[in-house]
């Protein structure tokens, strides 16, 4: 039945086991979190063009830090979530997740408005030459375009995690990788009657493949079947106190990851002035360096909820 808490195995003799089974999806589904990207980039090379991989290295730097809020918004939705699933609270629960959500669409609206007319001005000052900056903010604004559902899927992703189900993000990330490898590279080179769009088919098959994500997660929490159960309703529904609450938690993190994130933009800035050939070096080395920090991000989700919900307990 929805709603119906599902809660961890919390003994102490069975507790690395418990820690596994969360950690290991957590795992696969952050490889394949960066997989998405690393499509992209690796499509973008083989167009032949360094440009094309400098412009996506300069746009994903500014996805990178329009996203650091959501992330953080999503820590806050599971350690919330979490504490009350061990509670045996599902009402509460879904509460704090309902206020989450809404929250993350309220930040996507604005990331989205902000992102668009400032898109041009980002690229060039981070150093971007005038050809390379313009395809950056032309593949940033594309991307941009799935921020309603993109965005807010990783507040959805945590919400189920708090309640103990990462196997479920795992097979939504899976899906969108898939899609987003066929799209990008129909997209790009064309295939029958659709024509070849480069950089832009990169774009527009990222775009496809986070709002299927988003959509995918959307339904998963509206059944409820073994997780929080979220109607459409609790999406669009302000209730002061838990949004408070929420805010509270989560505006530490959001600053904490700004701030990461920021440092970030900084040094591609400094990468950007060594010219269009370092920005693309930079992009795929980094991108290849995302890799070895995925069992720390999946060790860390496994935590936190464990952590959630034997407060809770």
């Amino acid at each position: 039945m929805p709603g119906v808490p599902q809660r961890l195995d919390l003994r102490e003799e069975h507790l690395n086991r418990t820690i596994l089974l969360l950690a290991w999806p957590a795992i696969v589904e952050n490889l394949l979190h960066s997989l998405v990207y690393f499509a992209d980039t690796l499509v973008a090379g083989w167009l032949r063009d360094e440009r094309a991989l400098a412009a996506s290295m300069v746009a994903g730097t500014l996805m990178f830090f329009a996203s650091s809020p959501f992330a953080a918004l999503a820590m806050a939705a599971a350690s919330l979530v979490s504490r009350h699933w061990g509670e045996g609270d599902v009402e509460r629960a879904r509460r704090c997740a309902g206020q989450s959500m809404a929250l993350a669409f309220l930040f996507a609206l604005g990331v989205m408005a902000a992102g668009w007319p400032l898109a041009g001005w980002a690229m060039r000052a981070l150093g971007a030459e005038p050809g390379v900056a313009g395809l950056g903010a032309l593949y940033f604004r594309i991307v941009l375009l799935s921020g309603l559902l993109g965005l807010p899927l990783m507040i959805a992703n945590g919400i189920l995690r708090g309640a103990g189900d990462s196997r479920t993000p795992m097979l939504i990330t899976l899906v969108m990788n898939l899609l987003n490898v066929i799209a990008n590279i129909v997209l790009a080179f064309g295939w029958g009657p659709i024509p070849a769009l480069g950089l832009a088919g990169i774009a527009w098959g990222t775009v496809i493949a986070r709002t299927t994500g988003g959509l995918l997660a959307l339904a998963v929490l509206a059944r409820g079947r073994h997780s929080v159960h979220l109607p459409l309703r609790s999406l669009v529904t302000l209730e002061r106190p838990t949004l408070a609450r929420v805010w509270r938690l989560s505006a530490p993190a959001m600053a904490e990851r700004v701030l990461h994130s920021g440092s970030h933009v900084i040094f591609i800035g400094i990468v950007g002035l060594l010219g269009t050939t370092a920005l693309a070096a930079n992009n795929i080395g980094v991108h290849v360096e995302s890799l070895a920090f995925m069992p720390g991000f999946g060790l860390s989700v496994a935590v936190a909820t464990v952590v959630g919900q034997a407060v809770g307990a």
